[in-house]
């Protein structure tokens, strides 16, 4: 019998993405409301960190990707939204970082 073992675990890496992006959005959005550090400026660098940070864990979610074996529309449908977080993190990220 020649049966390969599934990588189930890739499959579930790809969606920790989505996680830090609501943690980030929650963490920013609180620090904003309850004006942590004195100043606005403190919730920019934040934001900027949790951008920066975006990027670089939906890129990993991105590779996860091609070691996934079983490729569905699910899992096509995620790459996609892995590629959105990355744009939308660093368009931010850069109109944050150029705004400081």
């Amino acid at each position: 019998m020649n049966t390969q073992p599934s990588h189930k675990l890739w499959r579930y890496v790809t969606y920790i993405p989505s996680v830090y992006a609501v943690l980030g959005f929650i963490t920013v959005m609180t620090s904003y409301s309850q004006n942590w550090g004195g100043a606005p400026k403190f919730t920019t660098v934040i934001a900027v960190f949790f951008c920066e940070t975006l990027m670089v864990i939906s890129a990993f979610a991105v590779l996860s990707y091609i070691k996934q074996r079983q490729r569905s529309t699910h899992a096509k449908k995620i790459l996609m939204l892995n590629i959105a977080l990355i744009l939308t993190g660093f368009f931010t990220g850069l109109y944050l970082f150029l705004g400081l």
